[in-house]
């Protein structure tokens, strides 16, 4: 079965000070998940969010005003993450990476049924689109090492509560083997 990794939000809007602290070994370790995909012949897919500052295409109820807005820092992608040429990015307006994209259209035409996931913030997104993918019929693995929330507490109540319904949770360094790339 085909697979791809989804790389979700690895945006600086989401990395401050608490979060670098709580997840200080993400850089290093989601670097060698994209290393390990590539060089196993996985396709890398980069989800990104981005609102506009006027509001007009925000989530219901959404009432940040820091973030990724287009324009402002947040947007920028944090170095570890950063695509390379020929890989897929999507940008979205919503938590949810399938609900105001073409992903699930692009990765059926591709005939991918096996997703990998990373990134930020594990609560939200990550666990929004894990469990669309799961809905969808894909199956779905988070790489739990390479994921980060706004507390460590937020981030392993959602493995421990998801994993079973949205999502296998496994390391890196087994996510890899299972990849072929180690």
């Amino acid at each position: 079965m085909k697979s791809a990794l989804l790389v979700i939000d690895m945006q600086k809007a989401f990395w401050d000070i608490e979060v670098a602290e709580a997840f200080k070994d993400v850089p290093g370790k989601a670097a060698r998940l994209l290393a390990g995909a590539r060089k196993a012949g996985v396709e890398v897919i980069h989800l990104r969010v981005q609102f506009k500052a006027d509001r007009s295409d925000w989530p219901p109820n959404f009432m940040s005003h820091l973030g990724p807005l287009e324009g402002n820092e947040g947007v920028k992608v944090l170095p570890f993450a950063v695509e390379e040429v020929g890989e897929k990015v999507f940008i979205k307006n919503s938590f949810d990476g399938f609900a105001s994209t073409p992903l699930e259209a692009y990765l059926r035409e591709r005939g991918i049924g096996m997703l990998y996931a990373c990134g930020f913030v594990t609560s939200i997104c990550v666990n929004l689109t894990c469990a669309t993918a799961h809905q969808k019929g894909f199956k779905t693995v988070l790489v739990e090492d390479c994921c980060g929330d706004y507390s460590l507490e937020r981030h392993n109540f959602t493995l421990d509560t998801y994993k079973v319904i949205s999502f296998r949770a496994k390391p890196l360094d087994e996510v890899l083997i299972e990849m072929g790339a180690s």
